[in-house]
């Protein structure tokens, strides 16, 4: 491991990258390229430490890719599915 890297990956990261199969992973990794591309060609220097916002921004996470994860969980009705939603919605806004 290199010394002087500047990115820092927290466990809760760490844990949700685990967790990905192979498609999200590619979307995460094309979508961190890309954004570090367009960064590169603006002349813009990745100089933050806050690599959890980006992360999370760069991996697509989406209220429809939540809300389909969340159906999938048994005892998660359609009603309560709807209450959960409508919370995560008011953070996406």
């Amino acid at each position: 491991m290199e010394e002087n890297n500047p990115i820092v990956l927290d466990r809760t990261t760490y844990k949700r990258i685990k967790a990905m199969d192979r498609k999200q992973m590619e979307v995460c990794l094309t979508n961190i390229y890309n954004s570090a591309l367009n960064d590169a060609k603006n002349g813009e220097a990745a100089e933050s430490t806050d690599t959890n916002n980006t992360a999370e921004a760069s991996c697509g996470v989406t209220p429809e890719a939540i809300r389909e994860a969340i159906s999938g969980v048994k005892g998660i009705g359609e009603a309560r599915l709807n209450d959960i939603m409508e919370a995560v919605s008011k953070l996406f806004a």
